[in-house]
């Protein structure tokens, strides 16, 4: 006879389904035994010891039990299995559960659960969703007026645009004069956790500034807030975000270090909005200032999320505030182009995109529309951007291999010696 199976269990008090799996298993009815976590730090312990397709026995009525929890199984190697009970629940399926079920499940059904039960291994990208464009930069080259101006610039051809403010010191309610109680970022990222929204209930979370015709999602209120944004619930959120918009404009910050970076977990969970959306972002527009510093730092910028994962053609280098003269602006091109010709990658990043100097302070304050030539400029160098990764989607990616990797082969020579 085989040896019974061991499953995970993270039940509360009242549950009464315990009691029922044990008789059955110490009766050798089921060739099953849950062994019991108490909690859930317990539980992902033993997931991330055992690294197998082990199930784990949730029940329903426990309140930590959402998307996150969920998806953490599964990113564990785990299979996760919501049990319902008084609480319950429409949509544990969405939320990430393998399988439901019932409080009053039979054997047969605990069985079918913990043997055809299987973690889904490969994400899928959906074709119909909205583009996402990100806009990144150094700190004071003016990344967030921005991705106003592109925001505004795609507006003129889309009727529902979203500019969401991913920064942790999120200045977007500032540069739009949107202050007060409107909901923010975290407040979608959150609502993500227990359930997915239907769009129209997406679309009312943000705020129409009506002088540029799209809407606006303003940020956190305090960096310090960043927890709020969990991971297994961002991406949930960014999703349905590209589904409620036709397009999705996001101002983020540059730092993706994460802990294969620093060897830090908690420095990856606070940049898991940068990495998160830069990571999932159609068209990355990195801005940088015509100095000699603005080209160090913009080149950094290109450098480290090249070395992320980010595709070079995704990328779109932008001088702010650029002169007029076409020498300084060839001069400008040929030292970002210098300075990327050694990074892997860094020779297909597109080219300079130059904006010209534009007058805001008055515009942001009154919150009237930016220039419409700066506006479409940005616009029309994004869709170029977005044409050109949706006709490379289906192309393979080169990976870089590490040294040693593949080990070597003998020379005839050698052998013979």
């Amino acid at each position: 006879m085989s040896a019974p199976q061991t499953v995970l269990g993270l039940v509360s008090r009242i549950a009464g389904w315990p009691q029922r799996v044990e008789a059955w298993s110490s009766a050798g009815q089921i060739p099953v035994v849950v062994s019991y976590c108490a909690s859930v730090a317990h539980l992902q312990a033993r997931l991330r010891a055992d690294r197998g397709s082990t199930v784990a026995l949730l029940d329903g009525d426990l309140s930590f039990v959402d998307r996150d929890l969920l998806t953490g199984i599964s990113a564990d190697g785990g299979v996760p299995v919501v049990v319902e009970g008084t609480r319950r629940h429409p949509e544990w399926s969405q939320l990430g559960a393998t399988v439901v079920l019932p409080a009053d499940f039979g054997r047969q059904q605990l069985l079918r659960a913990v043997g055809l039960a299987a973690p889904e291994t490969q994400a899928h990208r959906n074709a119909d969703r909205a583009p996402l464009v990100a806009v990144t930069g150094p700190g004071g080259t003016g990344a967030s007026v921005t991705a106003i101006a592109l925001a505004q610039g795609l507006a003129a051809a889309r009727r529902r645009v979203l500019l969401a403010d991913c920064c942790l010191h999120a200045e977007q309610a500032m540069l739009h004069n949107a202050h007060g109680s409107q909901p923010c970022l975290a407040d979608v990222v959150e609502l993500h956790a227990h359930r997915t929204p239907a769009r129209g209930q997406v679309r009312q979370l943000a705020v129409g500034i009506v002088e540029r015709g799209y809407y606006l999602l303003p940020g956190l209120p305090r960096a310090r807030h960043w927890s709020r944004v969990r991971s297994g619930s961002l991406q949930p959120a960014l999703r349905s975000l590209r589904t409620a918009f036709d397009a999705v404009v996001a101002d983020v910050d540059p730092d993706v270090e994460g802990e294969a970076e620093g060897g830090s977990i908690e420095v990856e969970e606070r940049n898991a909005l940068a990495r998160t959306v830069l990571g999932e972002a159609d068209a990355v527009l990195v801005v940088g200032q015509p100095t000699l510093k603005g080209v160090y730092a913009l080149v950094r910028a290109l450098i480290e999320l090249l070395e992320f994962g980010v595709r070079p053609q995704r990328l779109l280098p932008v001088i702010n505030q650029a002169g007029t003269s076409q020498a300084a602006r060839a001069e400008l091109s040929r030292a970002v182009r210098h300075l990327l010709d050694g990074v892997a990658g860094g020779n297909t990043v597109g080219p300079v995109l130059f904006a010209p100097r534009v007058a805001l302070e008055e515009r942001l304050r009154e919150r009237d529309a930016v220039q419409t030539t700066w506006a479409s400029l940005l616009a029309d160098a994004t869709q170029t951007v977005l044409h050109r990764t949706g006709d490379a989607a289906d192309q393979p990616e080169l990976a870089r291999v590490a040294a040693g990797s593949l080990g070597h082969w003998s020379d005839p020579h050698d052998d013979a010696t």
